[in-house]
């Protein structure tokens, strides 16, 4: 017999590709992990006053954010060719994106529970996340208030606040401050 013949039958002939959709989703899971991390340790410095650490944390967010950003996008293509080998067209999310719980039942039945278990931690994550960083934007907006309310205590003077490019809030007084940093 011709091996040709009998490697073609020994290999999944449905889902070509799902080994490596398990593997992106894996490093997916990795980057919602390391972002996790980093959203704690700015928390940490937001509630210590670790100014300086804090605008370092800020740049290590925002560098983790586009790794997670281009890791869903290239899980987002490859979900799109691996479904155009599905018998049936594919169930989309409420974002019209090809769900990926949805359409369980396409891949081989052997790497269901893996994909499942993987798609499901991320979800678990990506909302995770989303509530670390409302709480840290609720805590740098409250710190913002301190700092503000503390100024206005040590020169009763109005204070124009203003935003500078990254979004941070500089206070300025009508009047100099006699040396004293009033930059948030």
């Amino acid at each position: 017999m011709n091996t040709e013949t009998e490697k073609k039958k020994q290999q999944p002939t449905l889902h070509p590709d799902w080994e490596s959709l398990v593997v992106l989703l894996r490093k997916e899971l990795q980057e919602y992990g390391s972002f996790m991390n980093l959203l704690r340790t700015q928390q940490e410095r937001i509630v210590n006053r670790e100014i300086v650490l804090l605008k370092n944390s800020e740049d290590q967010i925002n560098t983790q954010i586009e790794k997670a950003f281009s890791l869903r996008k290239n899980r987002e293509e490859i979900l799109n060719v691996i479904s155009q080998t599905w018998s049936t067209s594919p169930v989309f999310s409420n974002y019209n994106k090809i769900s990926i719980i949805e359409n369980l039942h396409q891949f081989p039945e052997k790497s269901q529970p893996l994909i499942k278990a993987i798609a499901e931690e991320i979800n678990r994550l990506v909302h995770r996340t989303k509530k670390l960083l409302r709480q840290n934007q609720m805590l740098l907006s409250r710190a913002s208030y301190v700092t503000e309310q503390i100024l206005q205590q040590l020169n009763p003077k109005p204070i124009n606040k203003t935003y500078d490019k990254g979004g941070g809030i500089s206070f300025k007084p009508e009047r100099p401050m006699g040396g004293l940093n009033v930059s948030v």
